[in-house]
């Protein structure tokens, strides 16, 4: 009858502090509060070390969660798709490429999941207008099913039309609401105006509305003509491909029929494309270099994994923590006595160490919030569109970085709070009551923590000499001023489209006249530029020293 009287009152017992735990009251917050205003010190120490960590971990978090987590601001963005080459084996097995033109031919007539299927690929021109400076623009050659997967009108006139990728059809333009406002005055006249692409006069047939980007960040776009290359399985992978899901298709489904259709092209092609399977990608994942599931993984885990700095900085601040608990040995002790229990105690020491940690989320995400913003004006710092980020990249504070934040400050309160908590109320919390009876309370840190304290010094002090170096050898590389030789010097890029390169019998043909005819253009400026009385010599490169690439 003893046994299970006390079974009964250990069982209540046991309830009645599951709920006691879970219970936090004004009065908890209160006395967190005053706790940071107590110790000034270990508060400010806290605060900067987790809100530093904090703000790393946030930071990178928005800037990875922008290229992984964005989609294209377009009805039914998220359902867009690009189809690229995988190579399957042989010394590239692993990496993937573009398509060619032949490869883009045998998938529009064979897709069923992917509707709207269209190409582009990325040229330079140099834009001559009537009256006006020349200079040089990035166009995008597109298929008209490009516009129409998009579903936006344009302003003015019209969108490019397939009759425009036929051979001997009127050469085209559209233009972006930037160019038309800055280049054009916003003449809503401006239809039928003709301008010069390198050797070819184009006719602006439409004005696309203002924050239209598509495919990347172009404000031109001309008519992807296919070549003789579309007939070589052979050809060069020169080309996006992309198009929308199929009503009823997911991406799965058309993965699954990409392989049936890849299969066949390399039984029927076996010595351009046994090596190679097509794959489906996000449209948003193929142009920030997520080429398959394995790098979002890895690009995921190192998203997550730089919220464990906030957990080394946590660790250090409970270690200090503790060493505060145990001047409280007494304090507890005598809440013990007095009928509080292990979990009430342990709540409220985790509440006030959320209090900390919760501070410090809120500056931590205060300074990210700013040096995202400042990020967004550096990078896209012009108004034209042609130079700024891929249009759907967006810097700011998310739902998710929220989240993340608020669950890195719950992790870091219950290792600031908890861990030390348990530590004080464990068995000698008896032992505790007797010793503050009799000489009060001291600090008693014990091996564990002892042993930690080393630790985190050794790494510490191993740590700073290399971390001091690096940081010196960049301040002073940064801060280096340009040799003076280099300041008089002037450099630019000669930029040769691909409709230079003229001809048929395929992509080799064609690079063979691009060649030559870039040479001779190559040589006729620097003839032009050496007869200049204000220029002393001049060179070119294929790379400017120091560039990358």
């Amino acid at each position: 009858m003893r046994t299970a009287s006390a079974s009964l009152l250990a069982a209540e017992r046991a309830a009645e502090e599951r709920r006691t735990f879970w219970r936090v009251s004004s009065l908890d917050l209160k006395l967190g509060i005053w706790m940071l205003a107590k110790y000034p010190g270990l508060s400010i120490v806290a605060v900067l070390g987790m809100s530093l960590a904090i703000t790393i971990g946030a930071g990178y978090f928005a800037f990875i969660g922008a290229m992984l987590d964005s989609t294209l601001p377009m009805e039914e963005g998220d359902r867009v798709v690009v189809i690229q080459n995988r190579h399957v084996a042989g010394p590239d097995a692993g990496e993937t490429t573009r398509a060619s033109e032949h490869d883009f031919v045998q998938w529009r007539g064979a897709l069923k999941s992917v509707e709207d299927l269209g190409a582009f690929r990325e040229e330079s021109y140099n834009l001559i207008p009537a009256n006006g400076r020349p200079r040089l623009v990035r166009a995008a050659a597109i298929t008209a099913s490009g516009f129409r997967l998009t579903r936006v009108p344009p302003v003015l006139g019209r969108t490019l039309l397939d009759e425009d990728e036929r051979p001997g059809a009127p050469s085209v333009l559209v233009i972006g609401y930037y160019d038309w406002r800055r280049h054009f005055d916003g003449n809503p006249g401006v239809l039928g105006t003709t301008v010069r692409l390198d050797e070819t006069m184009y006719s602006i047939v439409g004005v696309m509305p203002d924050g239209f980007a598509f495919p990347r960040s172009h404000g031109y776009w001309v008519p992807l003509r296919l070549t003789a290359a579309a007939t070589n399985p052979g050809g060069e992978p020169s080309i996006h491909v992309f198009g929308r899901l199929a009503r009823g298709f997911s991406e799965k489904d058309a993965q699954s029929e990409l392989a049936t259709v890849g299969d066949q092209t390399a039984a029927a092609f076996p010595q351009t494309h046994s090596n190679t399977r097509p794959q489906v990608l996000s449209y948003t994942h193929a142009f920030v270099g997520v080429e398959g599931p394995e790098i979002e993984l890895a690009m995921r885990s190192i998203q997550i994994g730089v919220g464990l700095l906030l957990l080394i900085a946590a660790g250090n601040v409970a270690i200090v923590v503790y060493a505060r608990t145990a001047t409280r040995m007494g304090e507890i002790a005598v809440r013990t006595a007095l009928g509080a229990s292990r979990a009430r105690i342990i709540m409220q020491l985790f509440v006030e160490a959320l209090v900390l940690s919760v501070t410090s989320a809120v500056i931590g995400l205060t300074i990210v919030s700013v040096l995202l913003a400042k990020a967004g004006d550096v990078l896209n710092k012009s108004d034209d569109p042609t130079e700024q980020l891929a249009f759907w990249i967006k810097f700011g504070v998310s739902p998710a970085l929220i989240v993340y934040v608020a669950v890195l400050a719950v992790l870091a309160g219950m290792i600031v709070g908890v861990v030390p908590a348990l530590k004080a109320t464990g068995k000698r919390v008896q032992a505790g009551l007797q010793h503050f009876a009799s000489r009060g309370a001291s600090m008693q840190l014990g091996r564990t923590w002892t042993a930690l304290i080393i630790l985190q010094v050794a790494i510490t002090v191993a740590a700073l000499p290399a971390a001091l170096y690096w940081a010196s050898e960049c301040f002073v590389i940064g801060m280096r001023p340009a040799a003076p030789a280099a300041r008089d010097l002037v450099r630019g890029t000669l930029a040769f489209s691909r409709d230079d390169a003229t001809g048929d019998g395929g992509s080799a043909a064609r690079t063979r006249v691009g060649d030559a005819r870039f040479t001779d253009r190559m040589t006729t400026l620097l003839q032009r530029l050496e007869a200049e009385p204000e220029v002393s010599g001049v060179t070119y490169a294929q790379q400017f020293p120091g560039a990358e690439g």
